[in-house]
């Protein structure tokens, strides 16, 4: 009669399934080697369970498909989708919007892996982000994560090594910072996908990479057959690194800038997208094939 009642009755290896409709309960998932599916449209509202999120999930091996979640806001500023306690987690076909934060995660996640997924318009206060990952593996495949607001990253990544393919990270209009936020370093390639840095963008990098003080021993930065679009009002830098000893390889991209790169003799390097034969702004052009 309730998603709380089908959540209790959970084991392990369970299969949730939750018909079509709009649900303000939030879900606690404890057992391991679960599936959460929504069968038609699926959409949580504003629902967040112990202050943090729509999802708890403190089980491991856990994947959540077809569902859509907005509205989260919860009081410490941090209110997710999905929140993740234990490990190994895929999102299928999901869609997280208009919230404080789309997924979080804590230090020790296992493999995060998102696929065939929309994020957009989330973000708080430049503390929470579209998608924020603490450590592991992140992959990321085939999705969209689009203008992060309040000054937040489209992704945050503290793991040892992220994966981008085939994806769109753009800022649009919104106030944005940083596209991809690799905090602590490690190994990271980002290829075949879209990157747009919109003109309303609060941080001047598109792309950090570990500038924090922690940092991961192994750093090895990878950005090849992509579309780069440098559109900020203000000054434009396609990489931040602060990886001593790291020689990125940034090469074989379209890049869209005012002024050249750093990177330019290894691109195809142009000052206006007409130049390049892309549409104008504030159409967000698909990755290459």
């Amino acid at each position: 009669p309730t998603l709380s009642d089908a959540a209790d009755a959970m084991r392990d290896g369970s299969i949730l399934e939750i018909g079509e409709g709009v649900y303000t309960e939030a879900l606690i998932i404890r057992p391991n080697n679960t599936r959460i599916v929504g069968r038609g449209h699926v959409v949580f509202e504003k629902a967040a369970a112990k202050g943090k999120a729509t999802f708890i999930v403190e089980g491991s091996g856990t994947t959540i498909e077809n569902i859509e979640c907005r509205k989260v806001a919860v009081r410490d500023g941090n209110g997710a989708c999905v929140r993740l306690e234990g490990k190994d987690l895929s999102l299928e076909h999901v869609y997280f919007h208009s919230s404080q934060q789309g997924l979080l995660t804590g230090s020790k996640p296992g493999h995060v892996r998102i696929r065939d997924s929309y994020f957009e318009r989330l973000g708080n206060r430049g503390q929470a982000h579209g998608i924020y990952v603490g450590g592991g593996v992140l992959s990321i495949d085939q999705s969209y994560i689009l203008g992060a607001k309040s000054e937040g990253h489209e992704i945050k990544s503290r793991a040892t090594h992220t994966t981008i393919s085939r994806s769109v990270i753009a800022s649009l209009n919104a106030k944005d910072s940083r596209l991809v936020d690799i905090s602590n370093g490690g190994i990271v390639k980002i290829t075949d996908s879209t990157l747009q840095q919109g003109p309303n963008s609060a941080n001047s990098d598109m792309i950090g990479f570990a500038l924090e003080k922690r940092r991961h021993k192994e750093n090895a930065l990878v950005v090849q057959r992509n579309i780069i679009i440098l559109e900020r009002n203000g000054p434009n830098r396609l990489l931040h690194s602060r990886a001593k000893g790291m020689s990125p390889d940034i090469s074989d991209n379209i890049v869209v800038s005012p002024k050249e790169t750093a990177f330019k003799s290894t691109n195809l390097e142009y000052r206006r997208r007409a130049e390049a034969g892309l549409t104008a702004y504030p159409a967000v052009p698909m990755p290459l094939e």
